[in-house]
C-alpha cells in the first residue's frame, strides 16, 4: 500500500513537470544569457511576470514573482500588518510561526479563536 504523507506541502516527485521545467529554463538562457543565472529584478524574473500578467489578465507591473508560498506570506505579512498585532489560530501551519514571532498568538478553543 502506499502512504501519502501530509508532514508537509510536498509534492510527489512524478507530479512534478520536469521536462517543460526544463525547456523553459533552457528558452530563458537562450533569450536572456547568463543574466537569468543572477540575481534579477526584485519583483521577478519580467518574461516570466509578464506571462502570468497576460495570462490572467493583470498588469505585470502587479506580478510578483516569488521562491514560494512563504515568501510571498512575508511579502503580504510585511506589506499589510504593519505594528500591532495579527490573528492567527493556534495550531497553525508551523513555517509561518518564525516569521510570525514578532506578534502575539490567540489560542484557539472548541468555540474558535478566544479574543479576550
Amino acid at each position: 500500500m502506499n502512504t501519502i504523507s501530509f508532514a508537509r506541502g510536498v509534492p510527489a516527485a512524478e507530479l512534478l513537470a520536469v521536462e517543460q521545467l526544463a525547456d523553459c529554463a533552457k528558452t530563458a538562457i537562450e533569450r536572456d544569457g547568463a543574466s537569468v543565472l543572477l540575481y534579477g529584478h526584485t519583483l521577478g524574473y519580467q518574461p516570466l511576470r509578464e506571462w502570468i500578467g497576460e495570462r490572467h489578465g493583470v498588469d505585470p507591473g502587479r506580478v510578483v514573482v516569488t521562491n514560494g508560498s512563504l515568501q510571498a506570506f512575508h511579502f503580504v505579512l510585511s506589506a499589510f500588518a504593519g505594528a500591532g498585532r495579527v490573528i492567527v489560530e493556534r495550531p497553525t501551519y508551523d513555517r509561518p510561526r518564525s516569521i510570525l514571532s514578532g506578534f502575539d498568538e490567540v489560542p484557539v478553543d472548541d468555540d474558535g479563536l478566544e479574543l479576550d
